[in-house]
C-alpha cells in the first residue's frame, strides 16, 4: 500500500511539473552596434548604463591553433609582452594608468582561437583607456629586448 502511495504520488508530482512547465519561450536579445575602422579593425559598442563603469574589451583572432610545431606558445608570449611596456607609457605604464583613473581588473588569456585584454574603468575615463590600448598595440615592438624576452 505504501509503494503504491508513493507512485500515484510521485506520478501525479511528475504530471504537475510536466504541466507547469511553459512552452512560451522569451528570445534574448542585446543592442549593439559593429561597425569596422578604416584599418580593418571590427568594433562592437554595446551601451549598458546600470552601471558608471566601461568594459574595454580586445579579442585577437590567434591562439595556439594558429603555432607550427616546434614554434609554439607565442600568442601567449606577446599576450604577457604587450602588458610590459610601451614607448609611451614606460614600465608598467597601463596597469598605473589604470590605476590612476580608476580601472581594475586589467587582465588577459590565451586560447587555442584567440588572445584577449580587458578591464574595467570609470565611464570618463574611457577615451583615455582606448588610446592606452591603441599605445600598448602600436608603440611595444621597440620595448622588446633580447633581456626582456628571456625573462
Amino acid at each position: 500500500m505504501k509503494l503504491q502511495f508513493r507512485f500515484l504520488f510521485a506520478f501525479l508530482f511528475t504530471g504537475f511539473l510536466l504541466g507547469s512547465c511553459s512552452n512560451n519561450k522569451q528570445e534574448f536579445s542585446v543592442n549593439y552596434e559593429k561597425f569596422t575602422l578604416d584599418n580593418g579593425l571590427e568594433v562592437i559598442f554595446h551601451e549598458d548604463n546600470s552601471d558608471p563603469v566601461t568594459a574595454v574589451a580586445l579579442t585577437f583572432h590567434v591562439g595556439s591553433a594558429r603555432e607550427i610545431e616546434g614554434k609554439t606558445g607565442f600568442a601567449h608570449l606577446f599576450e604577457h609582452l604587450l602588458f610590459l611596456e610601451s614607448e609611451n607609457l614606460g614600465k608598467g605604464g597601463l596597469d598605473k594608468m589604470s590605476s590612476r583613473i580608476g580601472g581594475s581588473g586589467a587582465n588577459g588569456s590565451t586560447s587555442r582561437d584567440r588572445t584577449n585584454y580587458f578591464q574595467t574603468v570609470p565611464n570618463d575615463a574611457l577615451e583615455k583607456m582606448i588610446w592606452a590600448e591603441a599605445d600598448k598595440l602600436g608603440y611595444f615592438i621597440n620595448t622588446v629586448t633580447e633581456a626582456v624576452v628571456a625573462k
